[in-house]
C-alpha cells in the first residue's frame, strides 16, 4: 500500500499520525488518510522499515538464524524503536471497534487545514512523527 503525500516541496517537512477513531474522516481529506487494518498493518510497517538495516547483513542473519520475514521485521522494528507502536496498533485492532488511520501530510499544509487538524486532535493518537 502506498502513502499519499500532498503538496510536498524539497525542503518541506512532514507530519505522520496514526489515530483511532469512531468518527468519519472529513470527505475532503480522505486522500491523505490511509485505513489500517489487520491485513495491511504488517505491510505498512514493512514499508516503513524497508531501508533499515541491522548492523549485520540481513540476508545472512536471516539464513543463519532461520528467521522468517516477519521475524526479521520485528527485529528491525525493535532496533529502530517502532516495535512499541506496532504492538500498540495491533492491540487496538484486536480490542477496539474504532477505525485506525495513518495520516501523512505536509506540516505547513496541515496547519492551514483546521478541520483535519481538529479531526486528528479529537481522535485517539497512537503514533506521531514529524520530519524536520
Amino acid at each position: 500500500m502506498s502513502k499519499i503525500r500532498c503538496d510536498f516541496v524539497t525542503n518541506s517537512s512532514s507530519s505522520s499520525f496514526i489515530i483511532s477513531t469512531s468518527k468519519k474522516v472529513p470527505s475532503e481529506y480522505k486522500d491523505v488518510c490511509e485505513l489500517i487494518n489487520k491485513e495491511n498493518l504488517y505491510e505498512i510497517f514493512k514499508e516503513e522499515t524497508q531501508w533499515d538495516t541491522i548492523s549485520y547483513d540481513d540476508n545472512t542473519l536471516q539464513e543463519v538464524a532461520n528467521l522468517t520475514d516477519e521475524q526479521m521485521l520485528l527485529i528491525k522494528m525493535a532496533i529502530h524503536g517502532s516495535l512499541d507502536n506496532y504492538i500498540q496498533i495491533k492491540k487496538e485492532l484486536d480490542e477496539s471497534t474504532d477505525v485506525i488511520y495513518k495520516i501523512l501530510v505536509d506540516r505547513d499544509w496541515l496547519y492551514d487545514n483546521g478541520k483535519l487538524k481538529s479531526f486528528i486532535n479529537n481522535s485517539k493518537l497512537l503514533s506521531s512523527e514529524t520530519d524536520l
